[in-house]
Parts: structure tokens; sequence; C-alpha cells
């Protein structure tokens, strides 16, 4: 699951939503600093069970990588934990992915991605097939194409296996069963790639839209989400996250 956020304002710094398994709790973290202060920062959480915020006990080290973006950085809910790409948009920067693990709650931890990475920017995090996963425009010698790395064992660096695109701006959205990159190019609707990087099949939009098109993948699933102290509702849920900032 990934959540989007492309501008920053204030003191913010952060935003991630995840699931605590431990105590069935979901839960949304903001990082933030006050400007006025000067403070080096805060990192908060919001629990949907007890619908209340509070602090970290811990304190939270922000990198400064992440605190010099002009862009907030997407984060994914995987493995149990909240992801981010610790990447501030300088050339030749030592990209690294950073961990917050909704149920230890005790910091970050960091994961390394191929030295590559950080000669391309902007980078963008998502999980693809069950795996975490970077994506980026090549932009050296080849300008139409895309660069796509899949972590295939979770934090294991040697599992990092790269595949290209010969297509600029390919966005991938899933990876198949069959091994098969479906996603948004340059073309009207949506492409989808073998992992040779071979054209396999164009979608064509279903309307004619205009302007960008968000996306969230998802599984539906029968839940009861935590409330009040109510009475409890079972069904169907469909949560809906939106930021516009």
């Amino acid at each position: 699951m990934a959540t989007n956020c492309y501008y920053s304002f204030g003191g913010q710094l952060l935003f991630g939503f995840g699931y605590d398994a431990t105590r069935d709790d979901y839960l949304v973290v903001l990082a933030w600093k006050d400007e006025k202060k000067n403070q080096e920062g805060h990192f908060d959480f919001f629990s949907l069970r007890f619908n209340s915020w509070s602090s970290f006990k811990e304190d939270v080290i922000i990198p400064d990588q992440l605190k010099r973006r002009k862009k907030w950085a997407n984060s994914v809910f995987f493995n149990g934990a909240i992801h981010w790409l610790n990447h501030d948009g300088d050339y030749d920067a030592i990209a690294t992915i950073l961990v917050f693990d909704t149920s230890k709650r005790k910091g970050f931890l960091e994961i390394a991605v191929p030295e590559q990475v950080g000669r391309y920017y902007p980078c963008h995090l998502t999980v693809l097939g069950g795996c975490l996963a970077l994506y980026y425009d090549k932009d050296d010698d080849d300008y139409d194409k895309s660069v796509i790395w899949v972590m295939k064992e979770y934090n294991v660096q040697s599992s990092w296996t790269s595949y290209e695109i010969p297509s600029s701006y390919f966005e991938p959205v899933c990876l198949s069963e069959d091994g098969d990159f479906i996603g948004f190019d340059e073309s009207p609707g949506m492409s989808k790639y073998n992992v040779r990087g071979e054209l396999l099949m164009r979608f064509d939009r279903s309307c004619n839209q205009i302007g960008y098109v968000s996306y969230s993948v998802y599984t539906e699933s029968l839940l009861i989400l935590p409330n009040d102290g109510s009475e409890e509702k079972e069904g169907y849920v469909t949560l809906v996250f939106h930021a516009f900032l």
C-alpha cells in the first residue's frame, strides 16, 4: 500500500499510513518540526483504535536528507513497516530506504539501495509483485528508457534486480503473476512489458481524461474496523485517504 503527498507545507517532514498487527490498530504517522521555535522535530501518530494523537516515546531522528526535500517522499507500507526513500535530489547522493516498524516503534532502520540509484532523481519507491521496488527515468545516454529495481528478497542486498523498459516516464503499477510489468507510459492508456523490455500490449483508457491520473493498488477484504465502542458493523469497507496540500 502506497500513500502519496506531493507538496510539503509548514514544518511537515514525513507522512505515512500503516497497520500495527500486534495491537490491531491502523496508524497515521507524521514527522514535523516547529519552525517558529526552530525545534529539531517531532514524530507523532494517530491511532484509529483510540481515535487520538500521541507522540512516540522514543526519540526518532529525522535524517537531514529528508529535511532538505522540497516535496514529501511517498510512503509504502510493506512487511509490517512504513518505508520512505531517503533521497534529497542531489547528484550522487547516498540514497537509502528508511524503515519504521509500526509494532516496535523504536526509530528508523535503513536499507541500502543499489549505488546507481543515487544518480537519478526523482526516484520512486513502490511494491511490485510482493517486493519492494524502485523506478526512475534514465536521463544520461538514453532518454527513452526507464529503470526498475526489484528487491526479490526483503533486506537482502544481493537480491536487487534491474530491468529496463524502452519508454520514458514509465510508471509501473503492478508486476503480474506471469512476470510482466503493467503501468503508465507516454501512450494514452496503460502498457504491458515483459522483463526483457518487450512491449506486449497496450490498454486504451476507458474515458477521455485530462490532467494527472491518480491511482491506488489495494486488496479488498472483509473486515471490522476499530470503533469507539458503539455497535460493530460487518461488511466490505472501503477506506479512501486523499491529501491535497
